[in-house]
């Protein structure tokens, strides 16, 4: 990646500090900012270990997938000067979203059975 230790600028950045086998493993896109890679197979430990040391030098971070959120596993590494979130931010954000969301349900989960007990008595 250069001279720079900050964040990289472009996806071919990315692709250039992962790795010129990148493309055997990983799946590379750019959305918002933010370059996405996605495993094509499983990686096993080894290969596993050396991208996630990679993505961490770049400012980067592993999402674990989520079969029932519809998230795939894959591999978050913002570019500089393109608007990308930090990525604990946007991790911190979502966690509090499906936290209120899971609340919310549960407190009307809980409202409508006591209102059918209601009924029922």
């Amino acid at each position: 990646m250069g001279e720079s230790k900050g964040k990289p600028k472009s996806v071919e950045d990315v692709k250039k500090a992962m790795g010129e086998d990148v493309d055997d493993f990983l799946e590379v896109t750019e959305q918002d900012g933010i370059v996405i890679l996605t495993p094509k197979r499983w990686l096993g430990e080894t290969v596993f270990s050396d991208v996630i040391a990679r993505v961490h030098a770049l400012g980067g971070d592993y999402i674990a997938g989520n079969k029932a959120a519809r998230i795939t596993a894959h591999f978050e590494v913002p570019l500089e000067g393109k608007g990308g979130k930090p990525i604990k931010v946007a991790k911190d954000q979502a966690r509090h979203i499906l936290n209120t969301f899971k609340a919310d349900m549960e407190a009307l989960v809980s409202k409508t059975i006591k209102e059918l007990e209601e009924l029922t008595k």
